[in-house]
């Protein structure tokens, strides 16, 4: 899930600007929705995290909210890549997935657990 204080943190270290991160802020500014179920339909209720479903910017900035874990991922020594023709993989993303390759396990599960957690809370 995509914390907004966090996206616009992301926005920031990315150097993008305060006039841009303030147009995204307005764009996320008191977002709502309601649930259709059948012929049910939900009260409305506020959206607080994540981007906004059909926003043609959206793809973009999760893969921006995206990048700082998997530099973390890509850098840390103690989680072991898999060696494929002589190159190192360690982790690959595509829309909303994540592939993590590890090379040995048991030794690299903890230190990726740790990368999560940083990025988690």
């Amino acid at each position: 899930r995509l914390e907004w204080p966090y996206l616009w943190a992301t926005l920031d270290n990315f150097k993008l600007g305060p006039q841009f991160i303030k147009l995204i802020k307005v764009l996320y500014a008191n977002p709502s929705a309601i649930v259709y179920t059948g012929n049910t339909c939900s009260s409305l209720f506020p959206i607080l995290r994540g981007t906004r479903q059909g926003c043609p910017l959206s793809p973009l900035l999760f893969a921006l909210s995206l990048e700082p874990p998997a530099q973390k991922i890509r850098q840390h020594p103690s989680v072991l890549p898999i060696l494929v023709k002589g190159t190192e993989h360690r982790i690959s993303l595509y829309a909303d997935d994540i592939l993590l390759y590890i090379g040995d396990t048991g030794s690299s599960l903890t230190h990726l657990l740790s990368v999560f957690d940083l990025f988690g809370s």
